[in-house]
């Protein structure tokens, strides 16, 4: 979901990812953390950081056709992105991570 949230803002043209990526990203994740077998929740509760971490910067690079101007120039413009949207990692994590305790709870 997260790839059809990128793909979305991509066609719309307004070079930047939107609540349609968020909203996505989010259910997305907690589908995932609900839909995994019981030996697989592990995983799915450590992928919201890392498709964030994917998705963000590689949005950035392909929305704008970015440059790579050199080490300050690559963490300002990979960085600050990443950094706007850590509430909605964290918020997503969290909701991943408690719906992963439970399931792991509830299935042993």
């Amino acid at each position: 979901m997260t790839a059809i949230g990128f793909a979305y803002d991509a066609g719309s043209g307004n070079k930047e990812l939107s609540s349609v990526f968020s909203t996505l990203y989010a259910l997305g994740c907690i589908f995932a953390v609900l839909a995994v077998r019981q030996s697989a929740i592990f995983t799915a509760v450590i992928q919201p950081p890392l498709l964030l971490f994917a998705a963000v910067p590689t949005a950035y690079f392909l929305f704008h056709g970015a440059q790579l101007g050199g080490v300050k120039d690559l963490a300002i413009n990979c960085g600050y992105p990443l950094i706007e949207r850590f509430p909605l990692m964290f918020f997503t994590s969290a909701a991943v991570l408690l719906i992963g305790m439970g399931r792991w709870y509830y299935g042993m």
